[in-house]
């Protein structure tokens, strides 16, 4: 998983792209960060690529969680990222075996 910041901005709203992946996770944490922080969290879920187009149209979108390195990495190389922010949490993977799913985190 990709995270980088995309604004230094600070506001009463946290706009966050993430896969559909990260999404669930993102929901059950949401009331939790509202009520620590009294900010309001935003949340809009796409394809990576979606949205990634989403922010070089200047859609107001603080931080990128991606499923993986390639397009947080080019929207740092375009300036449309803080290059400090970005950091790889964990690699997820996804394999099959004789029919039987597997799938882990590195």
């Amino acid at each position: 998983m990709g995270i980088g910041i995309i604004s230094h901005r600070t506001a009463e709203e946290l706009h966050i792209a993430t896969v559909m992946v990260f999404l669930e996770t993102l929901e059950q944490i949401k009331p939790l960060f509202e009520q620590e922080t009294g900010h309001t969290l935003v949340i809009t879920y796409d394809s990576a690529g979606s949205l990634v187009r989403e922010i070089k149209k200047g859609e107001p979108i603080d931080v990128f969680l991606s499923s993986d390195e390639e397009r947080p990495n080019a929207l740092i190389s375009e300036g449309l990222a803080i290059p400090e922010s970005f950091f790889v949490y964990r690699k997820v993977f996804l394999c099959t075996r004789w029919g039987d799913w597997c799938c882990g985190l590195i």
